[in-house]
């Protein structure tokens, strides 16, 4: 992604995906029928994986995330959002997983992490929390 305008669509889609191609245009001094092209570049490409929308968990009745690094493979359960390898804390994987409450975790765990996980809770009601927000990436582009 080298094009001037390319980095000014995805400016503005990483600060909201659910702007019109013409709204856009309009706050980035780019033609409408430019943005649509270079929109479908960037999804082409890779470069956009895709679109989603990020919900309050709290909300929707979730009240802990948890962060589980392990060794072992955890099965892809509808509560388990993000999965990735890497290394640290003496881990290959770490797993993202959102519960209703700690007996719920505490199963979890007890099913899938057999003896080998350290694991940060995040408790989805605190003040200030900030899950999953590009807006700040728009200005490292």
């Amino acid at each position: 992604m080298t094009e001037k305008n390319e980095r000014k669509v995805l400016k503005a889609l990483l600060k909201n995906a659910n702007y019109s191609d013409r709204r856009i245009g309009i706050s980035s001094g780019v033609s409408q029928p430019t943005v649509t092209r270079l929109r479908t570049r960037l999804e082409d490409s890779g470069v956009i994986l895709g679109y989603s929308i990020i919900p309050k968990l709290n909300r929707l009745g979730y009240n802990i995330m948890a962060y589980i690094f392990t060794n072992n493979a955890v099965p892809l359960k509808p509560n388990v959002i993000s999965i990735a390898k890497g290394t640290g804390l003496g881990h290959t994987k770490c797993y993202v997983s959102v519960h209703k409450n700690y007996a719920e975790f505490s199963i979890f765990v007890k099913t899938h992490c057999h003896g080998d996980c350290s694991f940060f809770l995040v408790d989805l009601n605190a003040e200030g929390l900030v899950l999953f927000n590009y807006e700040g990436l728009a200005e490292l582009i």
